[in-house]
């Protein structure tokens, strides 16, 4: 995480975790593709194959595997290469 809100990130991409837009090994820092419109990235939380992402407008992006629906998009498939926008209407403190 920068200071100006871009993320990097490095390793296994194969879950889409990375956020790279592809599934493939980065040896080094990559940076993670912020989605057009996406306000600088604040705060970065990682799990078992898949990232999430809170923006300064606190819209929260996620990517990577979402088989088990980890990402909170309401489904259980496939993997998301590059952070999506997860649909959270009301978050308290």
């Amino acid at each position: 995480l920068t200071e100006g809100g871009g993320v990097y990130a490095c390793g296994d991409g194969t879950t889409g975790l990375l956020g790279t837009g592809d599934t493939k090994t980065h040896n080094v820092p990559t940076p993670v593709v912020r989605p057009e419109g996406a306000a600088p990235v604040v705060d970065v939380a990682l799990g078992w194959g898949h990232a999430v992402l809170l923006d300064a407008n606190g819209v929260l992006w996620a990517c990577g595997a979402n088989t088990k629906g980890q990402l909170g998009f309401g489904t259980a498939r496939g993997k998301y290469l590059q952070p999506s926008a997860v649909p959270v209407k009301h978050v308290e403190g």
